[in-house]
């Protein structure tokens, strides 16, 4: 019971401990040159305890999102049972359906690795909040 009262008061307080806030940092390689720093991105490895509220609050609000039906019908990333082939497998369906009929298909990939390299993490932070 010790765990489910820990994980009680951190979804009641809102708060961690600070002790399980440390973690250790290690550079992960993305792409290109590596003795380049910007094509490293830094992975925390946190304490296994954390773990486990991160995974209820996960569920809840992924149950919300559903339940509310707030997810974009083609979202696939970050979701159970759905995955990168079964977006590959609606693009190429859609495509081969507009070429049988003799229209135009088109698309736009837009490579948005480094998106979040630029947002304010405060600003961020504040608008979540709200």
């Amino acid at each position: 019971m010790p765990v489910v009262a820990f994980v009680n008061c951190i979804l009641q307080c809102g708060v961690i401990p600070k002790s399980l806030k440390r973690s250790v940092v290690t550079p992960q390689f993305k792409k290109g040159d590596p003795l380049e720093l910007i094509n490293y991105r830094p992975i925390s490895k946190t304490r296994n305890l954390l773990k486990i509220p991160e995974k209820i609050i996960k569920t809840q609000i992924m149950d919300y999102l559903n339940a509310n039906n707030l997810l974009y019908e083609h979202q696939y990333g970050f979701r159970s049972s759905r995955n990168v082939m079964d977006a590959c497998f609606k693009l190429v369906a859609f495509t081969q359906r507009a070429l049988d009929h003799g229209r135009l298909s088109a698309g736009l990939f837009i490579d948005i690795t480094k998106a979040f390299d630029c947002v304010d993490k405060d600003l961020f932070l504040e608008k979540t909040k709200n």
